[in-house]
């Protein structure tokens, strides 16, 4: 901020006349490239992906733009190219790998900081660095599979199947439960009934005129309207916007983007408040690996849970120790309980919003210490909202095909299962230690209930 001559050091209430409007200019010019990305690069995404380009092409777009809006786009097409182009038992632990990437860039530019501290120049034009790599890249990928069938590209979309299965048995495999979905699919946003649960062992057919015009019917518009239209498609909406509103709830970018600052305002030496930031990054980077070990087996709503009742106290002991009088022990203790908020963080809250969001919709429609004390708080509450909302996606499921079985599960009976099967259970086997019997999955539980109630 000193570079520009802005005055952030708050002193009491002898604070220079324009002390308010340097903090909204500082302010602003950190989160324009934040609100870039989340306005007209995320917007960009669908036409980009949908109509014009594909995911590959809208990569290549994302690496050419400017950095806000690239930064949207890219965040967008990648975890919906990664879980569309992953086979089923791996796709967890390679959507994963979009984490790492993150927290192994944030990690460089902390090491970009301490090479060149005193040139922000250089620091921001570095960016360009990955971007020049994206755009290299990007062409020794594949094009998605699902969007090749999609758009009836069937040869195209067999011969990437073939590229990445490495067996001509299950890419026809795979060809033809990807064509079917989108065929099921496009069957329930035509009909007054959407819920997939409400199919039973019907298998529609539709006609291929009809089905190339129902495609083309779904615009822009069309398929933001049907996020909140079609009950499985609006559960899917529901869990998505509550897995991502607990990841900025968790307080971590408070210390991915304006950690330095933080530090400096806190007393810490300028120095130490880069190495601090580094050691963030660096952490960050290495803890998002424990991911891979159980994105898949213990399953995504299973880390984000355990991610955001761990983030709880490690947060306010961070918010605490700012308190501390500014020595060499005291900082060490801000570093440590940080590096553990973000052991805490990475794995769970820091991995499973972008890959959960990525795979849950249906093929048709993808594309400081009060400060921390209250994110603090804000953890607890994510962790309520993903208990009681978001289903699990895992071990009752195989491929992004049959999302739409979890999703027919009403959100009601969701709850109902967590407050009155799942929390007991939990209870007994954990708490009482009784071998209790397995606990019902969720979708058995669901048609039992449907069958009871109809008796």
């Amino acid at each position: 901020p000193t570079e520009f001559g802005l005055g952030l050091g708050f002193n009491g209430p002898n604070e220079p006349k324009g002390y308010i409007s340097d903090i909204w200019i500082f302010s602003a010019t950190n989160a324009i490239v934040y609100f870039a990305a989340s306005s007209a690069g995320a917007l960009l995404c669908d036409p980009l992906t949908e109509i014009f380009v594909g995911r590959r092409g809208a990569l290549f777009v994302a690496g050419q733009s400017l950095l806000g809006i690239g930064m949207g786009a890219k965040s967008s097409v990648v975890p919906v190219y990664e879980s569309e182009i992953s086979p089923a038992r791996l796709r967890g632990q390679t959507l994963t790998s979009w984490q790492t990437g993150t927290a192994l860039g944030i990690a460089i530019s902390g090491a970009v900081t301490l090479i060149v501290p005193d040139s922000w120049r250089f620091q921001i034009s570095s960016s360009f660095i990955p971007a020049l790599a994206l755009l290299l890249l990007v062409f020794v990928g594949s094009e998605s599979p699902r969007w090749l069938i999609k758009k009836q590209r069937y040869a195209e979309g067999y011969s990437v199947l073939l590229r990445l299965r490495e067996n001509s048995l299950l890419a026809a495999r795979d060809l033809v439960f990807i064509r079917a979905q989108l065929e099921v699919e496009t069957i329930l946003f035509m009909r007054s009934t959407t819920d997939i649960i409400e199919l039973g062992n019907e298998v529609p057919h539709l006609d291929q005129r009809l089905y190339r015009r129902q495609i083309s019917l779904l615009g822009y518009g069309r398929r933001i309207v049907q996020l909140f239209t079609i009950p499985r498609v609006r559960r899917s909406t529901l869990a998505s916007f509550i897995v991502m509103t607990a990841q900025q709830m968790s307080g971590v970018n408070v210390f991915a983007f304006l950690a330095s600052t933080l530090f400096d305002d806190a007393g810490i030496a300028h120095k130490g408040s880069l190495w601090l930031f580094f050691g963030f990054g660096v952490a960050n980077f290495l803890s998002s690996a424990i991911a891979y070990f159980y994105i898949d087996s213990k399953g995504r709503r299973w880390l984000l849970m355990l991610s955001l009742a761990a983030m709880f106290p490690l947060l306010l002991a961070t918010g605490f120790s700012f308190k501390a009088t500014r020595t060499i022990t005291e900082n060490a203790l801000v570093a440590t309980f940080l590096v553990l908020y973000t052991f805490a963080y990475s794995p769970g809250a820091g991995v499973v919003p972008f890959l959960y969001s990525s795979e849950i919709f249906p093929q048709v429609l993808r594309g400081q210490t009060t400060l921390l004390s209250l994110f603090a708080g804000l953890d607890v509450f994510a962790l309520i909202m993903v208990w009681l909302f978001v289903p699990g996606t895992e071990r009752q499921i195989a491929t992004m095909e049959e999302m739409n079985y979890v999703f027919g599960v009403t959100t009601r009976r969701h709850m109902d299962y967590q407050v009155n099967e799942v929390a007991p259970w939990y209870y007994d086997h954990y708490i009482q230690r009784r071998k209790e019997k397995d606990l019902p999955p969720l979708y058995r539980y669901a048609r039992l209930r449907e069958t009871t109630n109809a008796a």
